[in-house]
């Protein structure tokens, strides 16, 4: 049996080195979609066959590595739009993730589905509706300060240009310290303005919202894509910011208590990105965080997405992302 097994990866080993050639020659022929279409069996082997699972890694590297960037877009796109069985599209997505080439096609794309279902923020103000619950019970009309959350995100916006400007034109030898610097500036600021309680919230921490959201969300921009390129940033949207500016108080009149609320974000418009953004924030500030999904799988994608995120800022065993079984 042995033998027959040794004989077996010798085999498969034969076809990563062919399909290894063939990549090389697609690219050389500028051929996107061949190009892609030999990308899979390698990534099935990749995946599937632990073996071999390097070497078709490799293989795979050094034919990506080697290609244009405009060229790995389109194949980016090729594999994106798979109309193969599951199994194919199974292993294409795993190409896309598991590759940092891939990683301006993914936050392009990410803009792309994202900005669809954006409005202007003034249009946004003017539509929300807001309710609040009286001592009886009952449901009121309340009102939002939009004046209030319109300077929290524009300042948000403008910190957030300034930070990712600083990066721009960091030399790469001084990246890494300067990332580690922006983390510790974060949790140094979360320390100086932390309430202990959501019945001591404040106005300093209110004024702080928009400079530490900024901080935060330039960070994940940096880690998550390429912030050097705005067409390929991944990083909160301006009605992101406006829900977490609203959810911790922002534009409250009674800054001195968090206040519970019940919010709503459309299809869309980024609720996984939103929870993220409040759990870190809420997390840092020392409180546990507890962020409840009805679906398992949601649950579990929301949380691997943000799981590097948590583990930087060591807030890891400050929050739990869980279904509404698991409470």
């Amino acid at each position: 049996h042995s033998r027959s097994l040794e004989s077996l990866v010798r085999e498969f080993g034969k076809e990563v080195d062919r399909l290894a050639k063939e990549l090389g020659k697609s690219r050389n022929d500028n051929k996107e979609d061949d190009f892609a279409r030999r990308l899979i069996p390698l990534g099935r082997i990749m995946v599937d066959i632990c073996m071999l699972k390097d070497d078709a890694r490799t293989a795979i590297e050094k034919a990506v590595d080697k290609s244009e960037s405009e060229f790995i877009f389109r194949v980016g796109d090729f594999l994106q739009k798979w109309n193969g069985d599951d199994d194919d599209k199974r292993i294409a997505t795993e190409i896309l993730t598991r590759f940092p080439c891939f990683k301006d096609f993914q936050a392009a794309l990410w803009n792309q589905k994202t900005a669809a279902s954006q409005k202007d923020l003034p249009s946004v103000l003017r539509d929300m509706q807001v309710r609040k619950i009286d001592g009886s019970g009952n449901l009121l009309d309340a009102r939002i300060n939009s004046r209030a959350l319109q300077k929290g995100v524009e300042e948000y916006q403008k910190r957030y240009e300034e930070i990712l400007d600083e990066w721009k034109f960091l030399h790469e030898s001084k990246a890494a310290d300067w990332v580690e610097s922006l983390v510790d500036g974060i949790k140094d600021k979360a320390r100086s303005v932390a309430p202990g309680s959501i019945k001591s919230w404040g106005n300093r921490l209110r004024e702080a919202l928009p400079d530490l959201l900024a901080r935060v969300g330039a960070y994940y921009t940096i880690t998550k894509s390429n912030a050097k390129a705005k067409h390929s940033r991944q990083g909160p949207h301006s009605i992101q910011i406006l829900a977490v500016l609203r959810l911790f108080g922002y534009d409250s009149s009674n800054p001195s208590t968090l206040a519970r609320q019940l919010m709503e974000v459309r299809t869309g418009e980024g609720k996984s990105m939103v929870l993220g953004l409040s759990s870190l924030l809420f997390a840092l500030l020392g409180f546990r965080v507890y962020c409840v999904c009805y679906s398992k799988h949601l649950s579990e994608r929301d949380w691997n997405s943000f799981l590097d995120v948590f583990c930087e800022f060591q807030v890891i065993g400050l929050v739990t992302y869980g279904t509404i079984d698991d409470y």
